[in-house]
């Protein structure tokens, strides 16, 4: 086991209900042994079939909180509830590939890094039906707009200062860390850029991050009209 320490796969959700089994399945694919799901949902109602699986399965937990909790703040409980020393974000809508933890695990120990994150993966716009690539590294090149309550459009202006920043820091599914580095210090209580946020304290606080491009399709973030992002 400390050629394959425990990972805990954290999944904040709400009103997401349809998305649970297919993740439990992702999470039942991925090709590393040693690991446990964890998921926190604070939608209106609970989810008794999601629970009902969770039950039968003891290395997946599920919980439900009526009060409405912030990103940051449902990551943070889910991380003070995990027993891996590795923490790996799951968002409940996108697609992970079984050797995924594996392979960010590789990426970890090849850097000797304590925070490894996806800085170019492959991104499906579901309404357009159109699959791409983005390398949030690669700033001078021509960029289209994946946005689920927008049509495709192509980017003309160029990118701000801020948003430069946090494309390389944010995008919190890919997220892969020593749960030292959360000791350190915990996620912000906010819905956007707490992902950002919890990076940036790592880096003053000397933590090691590494960027990777994910050239083998090792993840899929499918953009439509109820997630946030663009």
């Amino acid at each position: 086991m400390t050629e394959m320490p425990k990972i805990s796969v954290i999944v904040p959700t709400r009103n997401r209900a349809s998305f649970l089994p297919r993740l439990l399945e992702l999470y039942r694919n991925q090709t590393w042994e040693n690991k446990e799901l964890l998921v926190l949902d604070d939608s209106e109602q609970e989810d008794e079939n999601f629970k009902h699986l969770a039950k039968s399965q003891s290395d997946v937990k599920y919980w439900h909180r009526s009060q409405k909790l912030s990103i940051g703040g449902k990551r943070n409980a889910l991380i003070s509830e995990s027993a891996g020393e590795i923490i790996a974000h799951f968002d409940d809508d996108d697609y992970y590939a079984p050797n995924y933890l594996s392979w960010m695990h590789g990426e970890m120990k090849t850097n000797h890094a304590d925070l490894v994150k996806l800085a170019g993966w492959f991104a499906l716009h579901q309404e357009s039906n159109t699959l791409g690539f983005w390398d949030t590294t690669d700033f001078k090149s021509a960029h289209h707009i994946f946005c689920g309550t927008e049509d495709l459009q192509t980017k003309e202006e160029a990118f701000s200062e801020n948003a430069l920043r946090s494309f390389l820091t944010g995008y919190g599914f890919s997220y892969f860390y020593k749960k030292s580095c959360w000791a350190s210090t915990n996620f912000p209580d906010r819905d956007i850029g707490e992902d950002s946020l919890f990076l940036e304290q790592l880096n003053t606080r000397g933590y090691k991050p590494q960027l990777a491009l994910d050239t083998e399709a090792i993840c899929l973030h499918v953009i439509h009209k109820g997630n946030t992002s663009r």
